[in-house]
This record gives C-alpha cells, structure tokens and sequence, in this order.
C-alpha cells in the first residue's frame, strides 16, 4: 500500500494542472494515508508479538503492555480515518458549491440570451456578400 500512495502522490505532484487548494489537500491526503497504511503494518507485526509473547508465557505485564499499545494504535488510525473522511467532505463540498454558483451563472446568461430578441445579421457582420436574394460565399 506504501508504494502504491507514493507513486500516486508522484504523480499528482508532477500534475501542472493542479491549483494550490487541490495541492494541499492531495498533499495532506497523502500523509494521512502514509501513515495508516504504515500503522496497518506495525500494528499487524505487534499481534504477531503480543501472540509469541502470550505463547512463551512471559511476564503478563509485557503482554498486556503490547496489547495496550495496539489497542492505542488502533485508536489512532480511527482518527486518522475520520480525519480522511472529514476533509474529502470538505474538499469535495467546497468543490460541488463551486461548481454550482458556475451552473448558476451559466443559466442565468442563458436565461438573458434566450429573452433578447433575435437580431437579422447585417450584411457588414458576415464576411459574405448578398446580392438581396441569395448569399454569395466569399472568394478564397
């Protein structure tokens, strides 16, 4: 997982068309996600610890420590993942106003085109000629 997010945020890095904002948050993104899929693993080998431990029956408190401590761990990546949630939210809802203020305004020129009245173009608009009856393509 560690490698696929690097190459990813490579990348996104490299992408010239980003703007500060998206920047920022695929960057912050980028960390998060870094360092739940590296707790993923720490927390993976310390279950195989607390496991040997248990079965070599060594003194309680080291077990119940490590025990502790993934517990702790598991916390913490629930953070990590609520924090994740909580920004794509924001990112992605700042993104959908954005997009809807410019639907508005889109519509509203639309609405203002559709209610001018249609204009006949003069023959000075177009580069072609009219002879009054037909229009007469301009010469290349």
């Amino acid at each position: 997982m560690l490698v696929q997010h690097v190459r990813v945020w490579r990348m996104a890095s490299r992408d010239t068309t980003l703007n500060a904002a998206e920047r920022d948050f695929r960057q912050r993104q980028f960390r998060r996600r870094m360092q739940s899929s590296g707790m993923l693993g720490v927390i993976g080998l310390l279950i195989v610890v607390a496991q040997v431990l248990m079965s070599l029956r060594v003194a309680p408190w080291l077990s119940v420590g490590t025990w502790g401590i993934i517990l702790i761990l598991l916390l913490w990546l629930c953070l990590l993942a609520l924090a994740d949630i909580l920004a794509t939210q924001a990112y992605f809802g700042r993104q959908r106003q954005e997009v809807m203020l410019e639907q508005t305004k889109l519509r509203a020129q639309m609405r203002l085109l559709k209610r001018r009245p249609k204009e006949e173009p003069t023959p000075s608009e177009h580069p072609e000629q009219s002879n009054g009856k037909h229009r007469i393509p301009p010469a290349n």
